[in-house]
């Protein structure tokens, strides 16, 4: 098995001549995301500010936040198929990015898959939320600010940061066996979606913790600021809430721990996005080191098949 110092060593050789490429295609992956998330969403923000929203008005609306969540996932997966052939080191451009648009016939299922799982698990959890604080929810939020996150945490503020975060820890720990499925999907554009699920979830046997561990030391120290900006940030919300509007802060405090978090998480998602795709590669194809007896530098050789064992349940799911 291959060793977790081994995997990073491989992580850091892959994000080393990508960077650039790389944190380009992380813009505007972001940036696509926000546009075309917008066209979906510009008619729920219309109707929560009409207010008096209807049953079949909230209806439309959260159909619309779905759409927009499926658009996002197909972001998402053309990122993802750029950042494996970067790690195989194929080539590449920033055109990848929209490569699930281009693909979007055989793409779109596994989207709304993807979408569904998140959205349920999200919804799900809001469901339960609103039942145990049901009095709670009630004395502070009306119908309108349900349907609007950033209500939500003006009203709620930390307790709601907390909901939140909880809500993200389920969906990590839910969805974290299926990271492995677009990567499947590449490679195997005839699967059937709930193969590619169970596939994933065999490839991840045992591997999740080693994942987080990976991602994190990827992230490093500029995972660190950016968690700690964010709760600065957190804090200072909280704190111009509590009193009631009155600035407590400069505005220019804000600005610069905005842009210490912003600059330290792009820096650690850029090595974070890696982590995935070179631990499948691993995987599915596992590589030794070769010590060469010269004193030249050691290099890596594939191995030549895959366990017997995962061949034959490869079969069974088809």
């Amino acid at each position: 098995m291959t060793s977790f110092k081994q995997l990073f060593a491989r992580l850091e050789q892959a994000v080393r001549p990508n960077r650039g490429n790389a944190l380009f295609a992380l813009f505007l992956t972001v940036l696509c995301q926000t546009i075309f998330s917008m066209v979906f969403l510009a008619p729920v923000v219309f109707l929560l500010m009409r207010g008096g929203m209807t049953f079949n008005e909230r209806c439309f609306g959260y159909l619309l936040v779905f759409c927009a969540l499926v658009v996002q996932i197909l972001f998402k997966y053309g990122l993802r198929v750029l950042i494996l052939r970067m790690v195989r080191g194929e080539f590449v451009t920033l055109g990848y990015v929209f490569y699930g648009f281009k693909t979007i016939r055989r793409t779109l299922p596994l989207a709304v898959a993807v979408s569904a799982l998140i959205f349920a698990v999200a919804f799900g959890f809001f469901l339960v939320a609103q039942a145990v604080f049901s009095a709670w929810w009630d004395a502070n939020l009306d119908a309108e600010a349900v349907f609007s996150a950033q209500e939500m945490l003006r009203q709620l503020r930390v307790p709601s940061l907390l909901l939140l975060a909880v809500c993200a820890l389920v969906l990590v720990a839910i969805g974290i066996r299926f990271v492995f499925v677009f990567f499947l999907h590449v490679d195997h554009p005839g699967e059937k979606v709930p193969s590619l699920f169970r596939k994933s979830a065999r490839l991840m046997r045992k591997k999740c913790f080693l994942l987080i561990g990976l991602a994190l030391r990827a992230g490093g120290r500029n995972f660190v600021i950016a968690v700690a900006a964010l709760c600065v940030m957190t804090g200072m919300t909280a704190a111009e809430g509590a009193d009631d509007g009155h600035k407590m802060f400069p505005a220019f405090v804000g600005m610069i721990v905005n842009l210490v978090y912003l600059v330290n998480i792009y820096t650690a998602l850029l090595k974070m996005y890696f982590a995935a795709p070179v631990l499948y590669v691993d995987a599915v194809q596992p590589v030794v080191d070769v010590i060469v007896t010269d004193g030249e530098q050691a290099a890596d050789d594939e191995a030549p098949a895959a366990p017997a064992e995962d061949a034959a349940e490869d079969a069974g799911d088809r």
